[in-house]
């Protein structure tokens, strides 16, 4: 019989720990799943949201770069249509130069006025020019004359390209005027700054149609350099669209006259992982995983305190409502397990003496009223303890764990004797009927883990025999388990 019910308190306890790892470890599943899929909505959310707001950006960035190099073409054509391009050093005659180059060069200067060209000019095949000639203008034609110029443009019209000065980067627009002429005006490429000026959160380039960056806010990226690959790649193809890489997100849009105006911003770092850092991935994980195994075993703690709680369970005594011998074992058998070294508890066993004689002389009623108030009384000197378990056995016996880690072994034997002797002095003269005829009393067994034993079986049965040797004293009384007195 004691045989099937360790076995039945094993099954329970194995059960019990196997419900424990699949609630665990099912919360923990669900616990990422939902953490996963609430980041995905959320970065898809935030990355719908960044793409309204950063195309709304860079159209406006755009819209700024292509007025800005519209005017500029429009002073080109007013000159044009001023007669400037009438004026041919290598076909008209040499007596009408002179008046012909003075009305190019003033129409020429009346349509730059008021603009901040660096140059507004016309040149001609002989390397000549007329109008607002800068001294790089003028060097780049005595060096390489008009020929650099003419490859420029090449079979184009009309063409924008950045070219490197000494002080800085000019932008410069060439259109050919004849078979023999070709204008060019100029401005310093920081002339955009202030027109595509934004919120420093974003970051812009603008690059002309050969990729060479004209403006840009980034630090790393100068004008005058070819446009970074892994900006470049974002964009293969996909003018207008929002583009997504690692923690990026950016748009590039083309303007009629060839310019490429690209915005990036930053996606926030709480919905990027960024794989190659794995000190923070790493981190994170450990960190959700502490969370969910925490939460897993709360939640089975609370599973198990609401098993304990249910009147019909296995673990509880129907007619005291404290743990049964299988709940006892379970209780205190965990904690065992996880008892840290050099800790030192108690296990006391107590027994009302002569008990089957007294029981048959009053109701299951009064019977079970004097258990309690062994129970309650129990209670009172020994719950105030660090941990503190108590239950029934079949035979009548009440049996407590008491832990006394927090005192050193003298002073836990201290205290342990005083709850003993509390308890036995609640009973000393305690009478049964109103005649004072019907003395009870009880006796009280204890053992210490570790000192006498490891195991709850093994605690319980010292215990036993100690207060078995209490009760041969007759009285209340109670006794410490010795190994030379007590062959448990």
């Amino acid at each position: 019989m004691q045989k099937e019910a360790k076995r039945k308190n094993i099954t329970v306890r194995m059960v019990r720990n196997r419900m424990m790892i699949v609630y665990t470890l099912l919360l923990l599943t669900v616990f990422f799943a939902c953490t996963a899929a609430a980041v995905k909505v959320s970065k898809d959310d935030l990355i719908n949201e960044l793409s309204d707001e950063i195309i709304s950006i860079d159209t406006r960035y755009a819209s700024a770069a292509e007025d800005f190099a519209l005017y500029s073409e429009i002073d080109c054509t007013r000159a044009f249509m001023s007669g400037a391009h009438e004026y041919d050093p290598l076909s008209i005659a040499e007596h009408e130069k002179s008046e012909q180059f003075n009305n190019a060069r003033s129409v020429l200067l009346q349509a730059s006025a008021g603009r901040h060209y660096n140059d507004f000019l016309i040149m001609y095949t002989d390397n000549s020019s007329v109008g607002n000639v800068s001294s790089g203008a003028s060097e780049r034609l005595g060096t390489e004359g008009y020929s650099y110029f003419e490859n420029k443009l090449g079979e184009n019209a009309d063409v924008w390209f950045f070219d490197p000065d000494k002080t800085s980067g000019k932008l410069c627009y060439l259109r050919r005027f004849s078979e023999t002429s070709i204008f060019m005006l100029s401005f310093y490429a920081d002339e955009l700054d202030s027109v595509l000026s934004g919120p420093d959160s974003e970051s812009f380039l603008l690059a002309d149609p050969s990729g060479i960056i004209i403006a840009s806010n980034l630090p790393s990226v100068s004008p005058g350099t070819a446009l970074p690959e892994e900006i470049s790649s974002m964009f293969e193809d996909k003018s207008g669209e929002c583009c997504v890489s690692g923690s990026r997100i950016g748009v590039s849009m083309e303007t009629d006259n060839g310019w490429q105006a690209v915005t990036l911003k930053d996606i926030p770092k709480a919905f990027y992982l960024d794989t190659k850092n794995n000190g923070r991935l790493l981190a994170i994980s450990a960190a959700l995983l502490l969370v969910s195994l925490s939460a897993g075993i709360l939640s089975c703690a609370g599973f198990s305190a609401a098993l304990l709680a249910k009147p019909d369970n296995e673990f509880i005594d129907h007619e005291t409502g404290v743990l049964n011998e299988y709940g006892l074992d379970e209780k205190v058998s965990e904690e065992l397990e996880t008892m840290i070294v050099g800790s030192t508890c108690a296990v006391i066993v107590v027994s009302i003496n002569d008990a089957e004689n007294i029981r048959r002389t009053m109701p299951p009623r009064k019977w079970n009223e004097l258990r309690m108030k062994i129970i309650s009384s129990a209670e009172d000197y020994f719950v105030s303890n660090k941990r503190f378990h108590i239950g029934r056995f079949n035979d009548d016996r009440i049996a407590m764990f008491a832990d006394y880690s927090e005192f050193d072994i003298f002073k836990a034997h201290e205290k342990l004797k005083s709850g003993c002797e509390g308890l036995c002095s609640i009973f000393k003269g305690f009478t049964l009927d109103e005649a004072g005829d019907m003395l009870l009393s009880i006796s009280i067994g204890a053992c210490i883990y570790p000192d006498h034993a490891e195991d709850f079986d093994a605690l319980i049965a010292k215990a036993s025999a100690a207060r078995k040797r209490a009760e041969k004293r007759g009285g209340c009384a109670y006794c410490m388990y010795d190994p030379k007195e007590d062959n448990a």
